[in-house]
């Protein structure tokens, strides 16, 4: 395992290996492993972006799914899966017109954030195309392992940090 290899969550290695392995070919086959790992892309930019808003809420700020979605908005241009914002900022008990105190404050928090926003956003990226990089010039890696299924959820635990 080189330096580089160290610095990768093997979980991260596994599943591209996973999607490499069980999508081999051409064709058909090319577009569902480009499904797949876009797939991995995208939910590794939302943990970045999560990881922030965690941050956030560490810091005093009342994070509710539809502020979370906001920021990321502001910060990104894009949306996020309403499933997964509600699962890690919903709160039980807590009625949809009992909105966040800070939601008038959005531009503010999100001008003030949305360097690390993007900083982070930019260093999942970067992972993810290090790691297709490294099982893509490494192809020994995958002989003889064989194909696995991949499971339908998140390939990883969110963190708030």
């Amino acid at each position: 395992m080189t330096k580089n290899e160290k610095e990768i969550p093997t979980w991260l290695i596994d599943l591209i290996e996973t999607i490499y392995i069980n999508h081999p070919g051409k064709g058909r086959e090319a577009q569902v492993r480009g499904g797949h790992l876009s797939a991995v892309l995208k939910f590794l930019r939302r943990d970045a972006l999560f990881s922030v808003l965690g941050k956030l809420k560490n810091d005093g700020v009342d994070i509710t799914p539809t502020l979370a979605l906001r920021l990321i908005q502001e910060w990104t241009g894009q949306g996020v899966d309403t499933k997964s914002l509600l699962k890690v900022f919903g709160q039980k008990g807590r009625a949809a017109d009992e909105k966040s105190k800070d939601f008038e404050r959005v531009y503010e928090i999100a001008e003030k954030w949305r360097s690390l926003a993007i900083k982070e956003r930019d260093a999942a990226a970067d992972l993810y195309h290090r790691v297709v990089e490294l099982v893509q010039s490494n192809p020994d890696r995958m002989v003889g392992k064989k194909r696995k299924p991949i499971a339908h959820q998140e390939p990883f635990r969110l963190k708030l940090r």
